[in-house]
């Protein structure tokens, strides 16, 4: 993959601890191993799932049991998920947990320092171009839904995706699966970010907008189709 142009990712959901919580220096081992196989140029790292801070009692339990059982049934769970194990590092459970990991375990090297004030500079520059994108397809997207479309945009309050409500002829996993076979769209369902009841489908405001428009007339049309 690396010798493609590839990048790999490595995510703080502890799978790398069979039996138990993975912990910081589960996944700093982890990372090290993916950049002496790949290089530092193709490992990436990232958070998933929630960013806020876990509560394991009783009912986070239930949920995580109900969680991986289903995705266990579903055939999509991964390698080590198990229904006894919460899916966090726990000494990273923090909506910081990056900053954590560079702090305790990155050392500043430096050209990086050298490099700084360039970097905060281009920073604005990227934090834009986001939110021109965000916005551009944002607003396509309120203006492409009929008020006869069966779907439905609930509120977008910040962050870069959008959630289609969907008419609840199908689960959230078919309609997923239909629109990436039959129509090439590619979208997630709700139940990725924990919601109770369905159908909800979670869209990408960061795609370039030829490509947004047109996956978003697609979904459309297959919706009036249900």
């Amino acid at each position: 993959m690396a010798e493609r142009g590839g990048v790999v990712g490595v995510y703080m959901v502890g799978f790398l601890s069979p039996g138990r919580v993975s912990t910081a220096a589960d996944l700093v081992a982890h990372i090290e191993h993916a950049l002496k196989v790949c290089g530092e140029d193709h490992v990436g790292i990232g958070s998933d799932l929630s960013t806020t801070p876990h509560v394991v009692d009783a009912a986070y339990m239930k949920v995580h049991r109900e969680f991986v059982a289903g995705r266990q049934s579903r055939g999509i769970a991964a390698p080590g998920e198990d229904p006894e194990v919460p899916m966090f590092v726990t000494d990273l459970n923090s909506p910081r947990r990056l900053e954590l990991i560079a702090d305790t375990y990155l050392s500043v090297g430096t050209p990086v320092q050298h490099a700084l004030p360039r970097l905060l500079s281009l920073g604005k520059q990227v934090r834009d171009q986001i939110h021109r994108r965000v916005q551009e397809n944002l607003d396509f997207l309120k203006t492409a839904i009929s008020p006869s479309s069966p779907c439905n945009l609930l509120d977008v309050e910040g962050g870069w995706y959008a959630i289609l409500q969907v008419p609840r002829t199908r689960s959230e996993e078919q309609w997923c699966l239909d629109l990436l076979e039959k129509d090439a769209v590619l979208v997630q369902p709700g139940y990725f970010y924990d919601f109770e009841s369905e159908a909800y489908l979670v869209v990408s405001l960061l795609t370039p907008p030829h490509n947004f428009s047109a996956g978003i007339r697609r979904l459309l049309a297959r919706a009036e189709t249900h």
